[in-house]
Order: C-alpha cells, then sequence, then structure tokens
C-alpha cells in the first residue's frame, strides 16, 4: 500500500469517527432528531412526486436508528413510489435487490439493516430505477461520498444509469468541505438534508423537472 492510500484510509476514517460520534449526539435527542428527519422525508417526499414517472421505481434503504430519515422514510416512499427496492447484503461484498412490501416482510440482515424477504435482483436493476436514494456518513462540496467503508455502495453504483440520480440522505452537519476520494468511489449526484437539496455534477446546471419542482416546494416552506 502506498503512503498517499495509507493516508487517505487514515483520513476517510477519522471523519467516519466524527460523524459516528455527531450523529450519536443527535440520536440522543429524540426531539431534534425527529424533526431533522420529518423534513428530510418531506422533501424526499417531494421530489419522488415530482418525478415525470408518475409510478417511479425506487432504490433506498431502511435507515439504521442512527441514520437520516428514521422511521418515516420507507412509508413516505410508499405514497408516493410506483416500487421501491431495498438492499441485501450478500456475503460476497455485493448488494441484491428486492421489493419493499411492508415492515412485516423485512428480517433483519447481518449487518443489523432491515432487508426485504422476496424475489432478488443483482444491482444492475439500479439501472431501471427513476432515482436512488442512499445512506452516507458525511458527502463533501463536490458531491463525493463518505460510506462506511465496507464498499457495498460502490460497488452496487457503478451499475447505475446516468439518466437515474443518486442522492445521499444526510444531516447538515454531514456535510463537509473537502473528502478524500478514490478512483473506485462512487459520488452522488444531489444531496437532501433537512435544510433541503444541494445538486451536484450535471443536475447542477441542468436541473431535472423533479429538482426544478422540489425548489419551488422548498421556496413555499
Amino acid at each position: 500500500m502506498s503512503e498517499n492510500a495509507s493516508e487517505i484510509i487514515q483520513t476517510k476514517s477519522a471523519f467516519r469517527q466524527q460523524m459516528h460520534e455527531s450523529r450519536a449526539q443527535t440520536t440522543k435527542n429524540s426531539a431534534v432528531k425527529n424533526r431533522a428527519d420529518g423534513c428530510i422525508v418531506a422533501f424526499v417526499a417531494a421530489f419522488v412526486r415530482a418525478l415525470p414517472n408518475p409510478h417511479p421505481r425506487v432504490a433506498a434503504y431502511s435507515p439504521l436508528p442512527t441514520e437520516p430519515g428514521g422511521s418515516l422514510l420507507l412509508d413516505a416512499l410508499a405514497s408516493q413510489a410506483g416500487q421501491i427496492l431495498l438492499p441485501i447484503t450478500m456475503p460476497d461484498g455485493e448488494l441484491h435487490w428486492a421489493a419493499y412490501r411492508g415492515t412485516t416482510d423485512l428480517s433483519t440482515g447481518p449487518l443489523g439493516v432491515h432487508e426485504p424477504t422476496g424475489e432478488r435482483f443483482d444491482s444492475s436493476v439500479l439501472a431501471t430505477c427513476d432515482v436512488i436514494f442512499t445512506p452516507a456518513m458525511a458527502i463533501d462540496r463536490s458531491g463525493n461520498r463518505l460510506g462506511k467503508g465496507r464498499g457495498y455502495y460502490d460497488q452496487a453504483l457503478s451499475h447505475r444509469s446516468e439518466s437515474s440520480p443518486v442522492i445521499a440522505l444526510v444531516y447538515s452537519d454531514n456535510i463537509v468541505e473537502e473528502l478524500p476520494a478514490e478512483d473506485h468511489d462512487e459520488p452522488v449526484d444531489a444531496v437532501i438534508t433537512e435544510r433541503g437539496i444541494s445538486e451536484f455534477s450535471a443536475l447542477a446546471t441542468e436541473p431535472s423537472e423533479a429538482l426544478r419542482s422540489l425548489k419551488g416546494y422548498e421556496e413555499s416552506l
């Protein structure tokens, strides 16, 4: 391992520790967390509602207790999306996906995440999604995403279509100025926090109809 690669790993680890501590503090204050999660979910629902497809296929995730979105996220998506795909952790380090059919259809996976139990698809199914909502520990001002270090999402997101925006859900204090990025790291196109949405890459100069509608929604709040 080169010295530069070692420094990147150490820097990422330091950022993860910082974000773990920040989220632990947020989770301790249930009123603050519930308010932030409610705002994030409202922005997510507004984005999905504004998509051109009236019955969109959406890839998302089942949040852990400390993750943005909380227990409200899946129900909010279910009220707007035609289908929701959730990840399933596989032993080989890949993610598979299955349709969300309600909380009673979920089982606890090896990483403690609630996973669907229906028919499974590999990550090539992400190319058919209208939007992909992803968890993250942190996002920087260029759209670089910091995950938990296992690489599941970087591998999965490499299958997505260029027309399918990838949107990370984080709290506003998970936004940092700059993160170290490696060749395998998959950036996001936009980020939603309790304060609204920020776009990166092509979405910043050529916003989709969904993003334009969401901007209108933000201004009405």
